[in-house]
């Protein structure tokens, strides 16, 4: 028979290569194993995994761009600015792969405040198009804000997350929400991703859609959805609610800020700037935002953008929420601007293998170990 401490030292020789962070010991008495744990000691720098080069190298490019367009900035601090915020976004998807999956947490939260806040709001005003009582109107970001917080939330009840958004973004008249969850829609007919669940969610929808559209409020609401419809098929002969001029148009408005901004891209762009987004001045569309804002370096930047976005798309296990994205910056430019670190963060945990067993929203499979 072996003797007792020779098994805690055979114990401690098979599991010393596996919990590199602990020491087993044995106390004076022979009674207990104690486990030290030395993690504290650790620095933060030698957990820093730099990833797939594939989207590193990228995102480095994506930062020096970013970097040299405070060069014509007048004032030291305002030159260096966007090199702090460049290393600050790298830093974001760095800390991002040590983080793991549950830093979107708060996100999910912040999704179920927004949602409530969009309803009650069209209670309380309704016929009024919002995002809610907190993005007030900006109902583009709270589509974002709201999908993406649901679409990170790799926990049980995210399919309940799922519909109290749909529901949301269906009263708050915004015609991106429409594009954006039609083409998850597809997604998840492509991936037939079905269940009780999904028919409880439309369902929900459809009920919701008649009492709204039936009462007269929806039509008030739904203005700028009607617009972007008489736009993409006018042979329809839709009544239009009154425009007083082009910008007012949901896609000749965008339309013709791009011509304009595209027409004049200015060497080192007008400068990385994530707050001052006013209508009419600012590109609704990522990489057409990013050659704006960065110039002739932006070009191979947006293409850097697009490459890392399709990679993780292709190669990660985000599947909805990659989709979510690449949908979410066709009309919009706040996946660059507001919701700037979001996109460094998705990357980050994205890559990470492994990192959840599976993205499907509503079909019940078998999770894998890391999920």
């Amino acid at each position: 028979m072996f003797r007792r401490q020779d098994l805690i030292k055979n114990l401690q020789k098979q599991t010393a290569s596996y919990f590199k962070s602990k020491v087993y010991e044995v106390d004076h008495k022979n009674e207990y194993i104690l486990a030290k744990p030395q993690g504290l000691n650790i620095p933060i720098w030698s957990r820093i995994r730099f990833g797939n080069r594939k989207i590193t190298i990228p995102l480095i490019i994506i930062a020096i761009a970013i970097s040299l367009s405070g060069i014509p900035e007048q004032g030291i601090e305002a030159k260096i600015a966007p090199a702090g915020m460049a290393l600050g976004l790298l830093a974001v998807y760095f800390v991002s792969r040590i983080l793991g999956r549950d830093i979107f947490l708060p996100l999910a939260i912040g999704a179920v405040a927004a949602s409530l806040g969009v309803i009650a709001y069209q209670i309380w005003f309704p016929g009024l198009p919002s995002g809610g009582f907190i993005f007030e109107g900006n109902y583009n970001i709270a589509t974002g804000f709201i999908l993406l917080g649901a679409a990170l939330f790799f926990h049980r009840g995210q399919w309940l997350l799922i519909w109290l958004g749909v529901i949301a973004l269906f009263l708050s008249g915004s015609a991106e929400a429409v594009f954006t969850i039609g083409v998850v829609g597809l997604v998840v007919l492509f991936r037939r991703d079905w269940s009780r669940k999904l028919g409880i969610v439309v369902g929900t929808s459809v009920l919701v859609g008649v009492i709204f559209f039936g009462s007269g409020i929806g039509l008030q609401t739904d203005r700028r959805v009607i617009l972007a419809v008489t736009e993409v098929v006018p042979w329809l002969h839709i009544k239009v609610p009154e425009c007083d001029d082009a910008l007012c148009m949901p896609l000749a408005g965008r339309l013709v800020v791009i011509k304009e901004a595209m027409s004049n891209i200015k060497p080192l762009g007008t400068g990385y700037d994530l707050t001052k987004c006013k209508p009419g001045q600012i590109v609704h569309n990522v990489p057409l935002v990013i050659v704006q804002q960065l110039g002739w370096p932006g070009i191979l930047a947006a293409l850097a953008w697009l490459w890392v976005s399709i990679w993780c798309l292709a190669k990660t296990r985000f599947k909805y929420v990659w989709a979510l994205i690449l949908s979410l910056c066709v009309f919009d430019h706040f996946i660059w601007t507001q919701l700037a670190p979001l996109w460094w963060m998705v990357v980050g945990v994205s890559s990470i293998p492994n990192v959840i067993g599976t993205d499907l929203l509503f079909k019940r499979v078998n999770q894998s170990a890391g999920s």
